[in-house]
């Protein structure tokens, strides 16, 4: 049985207009044994939920560090189980609106969010140090102190007076994304 998620946990929702990884769907009430149903209170898994004031109903599906946020845009919904119908089959070079449809459709079958259909965001690594050298750089560290804190020392005192300019650059770039992420860039990260 579906459980709603612990309140002391941060969660965060997104409107599909910004992200387009939320699957966007209707929902209409279904029979219990109906091909299409999806029963959330049999779903074992954490669900958080957010009502919206225009009438949008947000589902966070979370399965360990894997989420799958549904997004209902038409909903009078008195009771479970209820069909949910996808308004717009997204083209195939549609690929995060095609990716969560595959997840929601594993989800169904399975009662599980799938490994395979979560891979590794090759980019973390990078937005990561964007925000150290941001963080960094409120505190007041120089863009020296930033290198050595990311790349290591022994890299700064080999590299940063060199013949190329480099090690420099790349912190300086580092701290100008982190504040343009900051500044509201992160809906750049989702799409």
């Amino acid at each position: 049985m579906s459980c709603f998620a612990d309140e002391t946990e941060d969660l965060v929702f997104w409107s599909s207009v910004d992200a387009p990884i939320v699957l966007t769907t209707m929902a209409s009430e279904a029979q219990a044994s109906g091909p299409e149903t999806l029963d959330l209170r049999r779903l074992a898994l954490p669900i958080a939920m957010l009502r919206q004031p225009d009438g949008r109903l947000h589902l966070l599906i979370l399965d360990g560090p894997r989420r799958l946020q549904i997004e209902v845009v038409a909903t009078r919904l008195s009771r479970d189980p209820v069909r949910l119908l996808i308004p717009v089959w997204p083209p195939l070079e549609d690929e995060p609106r095609v990716l969560a449809l595959r997840r929601f459709l594993h989800l169904r079958a399975t009662g599980a969010l799938p490994d395979q259909l979560y891979r590794p965001e090759r980019r973390a690594l990078r937005w990561a140090d964007m925000l150290r050298a941001h963080d960094a750089r409120l505190a007041g560290a120089s863009h020296r102190d930033i290198a050595a804190a990311l790349f290591g020392p022994e890299r700064v005192h080999e590299d940063w007076a060199g013949s190329s300019d480099y090690l420099r650059l790349r912190v300086q770039r580092l701290v100008r994304a982190g504040d343009r992420m900051v500044g509201g860039g992160t809906l750049d990260l989702l799409r």
